[in-house]
C-alpha cells in the first residue's frame, strides 16, 4: 500500500508560515526514501528536499511565493504587488494587483488585474534571450451600475510575418447579457457569431453563424431544464426529384426522465416555420439507464412511419430493434457483463450463444477490473451443398479468462466526465 507524507511549517518568517503545508512526499518518492535507507518521517529538511514532490514557501498574507516540485528539479517563484501610484483610484481599466511568476527557465509571466480581480494584461517574457515580451491585454465594458461584464476584448500578442503571422495584434470581442451569458463573439478574422440564450435555464435557443455575412441560423427548442429537444440546422437548397427544395437538417431528443431513457433521431424539415413538414430517418437511438445513471441498454430501433418528428409519445416494441447491447451491473455499480445481440428475439432476453455473445468482467478487492471472460461465435465452417450453395454452421464457445493488461481504472467504465486538474492558485 502506498504511503504519503506531509510536513508543515512550525515557524513563521523567511518563507515559513506556521501550520501551512511545507513538504509533500508521494507514494513513489516515499518508497525511494525507504530504499535509500531513510525513515521518511524523521529526516532533516535537507534530506527530505531531494525526494519531495512539492515544497512551498509563503509570505505573510498566505500567498505561495515558492513552489518547488520533483525533488527540487523545478522551481516557480511568485511575487505580488499592489499599485502604489499616488494617483491610483479604483477603475475597471486600471491595474490594482500584479503577480509575477518566474519559471524554471527564467521566463516571467506577469499578470495585472483590476480592483474586481478581472485580468487586464498578461506579459510573458523570455528568460534566455532578448526577444520582446508577449503581451495579451483585456479590455472591459461593464453594465451601468454593475460589475457584470458587457463586453470583453482580448488582444493577442503580435505574430510577425516571418512566423506566418499577420504582423498586427489580432483581437476577439465577446458580448454578454446582464446574466453573464454569451450574446455575441467576433473572432480574430472578424466573423461574428450571435447567440440567443434562455436566461432561466441558460440553454441556447438560437445561434447565428457569420451573423454579418451569410447569417446561417440554427434554432434549438429547449425543455424546462434547458436541454435541447429539437435542433434545426441552417437552411440549404437540395434537389428533390428535380425540384430545388429548401431543407433544414433536423435532430430530436426525447428526455424520458421517468423511465430513465433518452431517445434521439435525425431527419429533415421542409418548408417554412412554423409549418414545417418533418421526415424522420431511421433508426432511432435509445439509451436506457438505471437509477444510478449506468447505461444498461443501447438500442437502435425503427419507427414504422417516418412522417413527423420524434415525439415523447412514440413507443418502440422489442420487435422494432435492429441493434441491441445490454449491460449488467452489480449492486455496487460494477459492470459485470455485456451482451451484444446478433439475433434479437421478438420478446424477452433470449439466450447466450443463440441470441447474443457475452463478456463477463471480474474485479479485485479494490474494485479494479482484473479479468474478462468472453464468448464468441467461432469462425464459420462451410459445407458444400447442391449447386455450390454454401451453408453456414456455427456454435458458441467460451474462451478462458484473460487478464486485462493494464486493467482500466473503475471510472473508465462509467459514462461520466473525469474532471481535469488545474495549477494551484497562487493569489
Amino acid at each position: 500500500m502506498d504511503k504519503d507524507y506531509y510536513r508543515s511549517w512550525t515557524t513563521t518568517g523567511g518563507g515559513a508560515l506556521a501550520h501551512c503545508l511545507k513538504y509533500v512526499v508521494g507514494g513513489a518518492a516515499y518508497a525511494r526514501m525507504v530504499v535509500a535507507g531513510l525513515n521518511p518521517i524523521t529526516p532533516t529538511d535537507a534530506q527530505l528536499a531531494g525526494f519531495a514532490d512539492l515544497y512551498l514557501e509563503y509570505d505573510a498574507e498566505r500567498h505561495v511565493t515558492n513552489e518547488t516540485t520533483d525533488g527540487g528539479l523545478y522551481s516557480f517563484t511568485f511575487a505580488f504587488a499592489t499599485n502604489a501610484n499616488p494617483g491610483y483610484f479604483d477603475d475597471y481599466d486600471k491595474w490594482k494587483t500584479k503577480t509575477v511568476e518566474t519559471r524554471p527557465d527564467g521566463a516571467t509571466n506577469t499578470v495585472y488585474s483590476n480592483y474586481v480581480a478581472d485580468v487586464i494584461l498578461k506579459q510573458l517574457s523570455s528568460g534566455g534571450d532578448a526577444s520582446p515580451p508577449l503581451l495579451t491585454s483585456y479590455g472591459y465594458t461593464f453594465f451601468s451600475g454593475a460589475t457584470a461584464v458587457q463586453q470583453r476584448t482580448t488582444t493577442w500578442p503580435v505574430v510577425p510575418a516571418g512566423q506566418n503571422g499577420s504582423g498586427v495584434a489580432e483581437s476577439r470581442v465577446e458580448q454578454f447579457d446582464a446574466w453573464g451569458n454569451a450574446a455575441s463573439i467576433a473572432d480574430e478574422r472578424g466573423v461574428v457569431t450571435n447567440f440567443t440564450v434562455d436566461v432561466v435555464t441558460g440553454g441556447v435557443s438560437q445561434r447565428i453563424d457569420d451573423a454579418t455575412g451569410t447569417a446561417l441560423v440554427s434554432d434549438f427548442t429547449l425543455d424546462n431544464l434547458g436541454r435541447t429537444t429539437e435542433t434545426l440546422d441552417p437552411s440549404h437548397t437540395v434537389d428533390v426529384g428535380g425540384v430545388a427544395t429548401v431543407v433544414r437538417t433536423a435532430a430530436w431528443t426525447v428526455w424520458d426522465d421517468v423511465n430513465h431513457q433518452v431517445r434521439t433521431a435525425q431527419g429533415c424539415a421542409v418548408g417554412t416555420a412554423p409549418n414545417y413538414t418533418f421526415t424522420l430517418v431511421n433508426p432511432v437511438s435509445i439509451t436506457i439507464l438505471d437509477g444510478d445513471g449506468n447505461m444498461t441498454d443501447q438500442v437502435s430501433a425503427t419507427r414504422a412511419s417516418t412522417a413527423g418528428p420524434l415525439l415523447p409519445t412514440d413507443t418502440f416494441a422489442q420487435s422494432s430493434y435492429v441493434r441491441w447491447t445490454h449491460n449488467v451491473f452489480s449492486d455496487n455499480d460494477q459492470l459485470t457483463a455485456t451482451q451484444v445481440y446478433f439475433a434479437i428475439p421478438a420478446s424477452g432476453g433470449g439466450a447466450e450463444g443463440t441470441n447474443y455473445n457475452e463478456q463477463d468482467f471480474g474485479f479485485d478487492s479494490l474494485g479494479r477490473q482484473n479479468k474478462t471472460i468472453a464468448t464468441r461465435r467461432p469462425p464459420a465452417t462451410s459445407s458444400a451443398a447442391p449447386r455450390s450453395i454454401t451453408t453456414i454452421a456455427a456454435a458458441p464457445i467460451r474462451t478462458s479468462a484473460t487478464p486485462l493488461i493494464p486493467p482500466p481504472a473503475p471510472w473508465a467504465m462509467r459514462s461520466s466526465t473525469t474532471p481535469g486538474t488545474t495549477h494551484p492558485a497562487t493569489s
